[in-house]
């Protein structure tokens, strides 16, 4: 598990835009809810546009759209759920994955999950959303 990463390095490394200090240092995510200092959170759904005011996130991975009203650092992406996944990885163990929903992902009760899938912490899978297994050992992809 990665201890630490500047917010510099992760926009680099997954071609983010940063707006503020890229030498802040993330050490896990969080929703926008749950997040302290030192975690990134995300806002992909505008249903959620009003935790932005609360959030404890020390930066949020964000839509160009919604950034000047992110009150906090923040990696502008344009799929933030894709991106927000991608970072989330760095944070996650390297052992392979084991099937199963996390308790702390959200899975709306009309998604299709695979059994054999894994879907990791912290994980949103929108309505309709199919997640299917691959042929490879803890690997899963969502399939829209």
């Amino acid at each position: 598990m990665t201890a630490s990463v500047t917010l510099g390095e992760l926009a680099d490394r997954f071609g983010l835009e940063l707006r503020g200090a890229g030498d802040t240092v993330i050490n896990g995510v969080a929703t926008l809810a749950n997040a302290k200092l030192g975690q990134l959170g995300f806002l992909a759904n505008p249903r959620y546009t009003a935790q932005l005011s609360t959030t404890k996130a020390s930066a949020v991975v964000i839509a160009a759209a919604n950034a000047d009203a992110c009150p906090v650092a923040c990696l502008i992406a344009a799929d933030p759920y894709r991106a927000f996944a991608k970072v989330a990885a760095v944070f996650a163990p390297s052992d392979d994955a084991l099937p199963g929903i996390h308790p702390s992902a959200i899975v709306d009760s009309s998604a299709e999950v695979a059994d054999s899938a894994s879907v990791g912490p912290f994980c949103v899978i929108e309505a309709h959303a199919r997640v299917e297994a691959e042929n490879l050992p803890g690997v899963s992809s969502v399939v829209d």
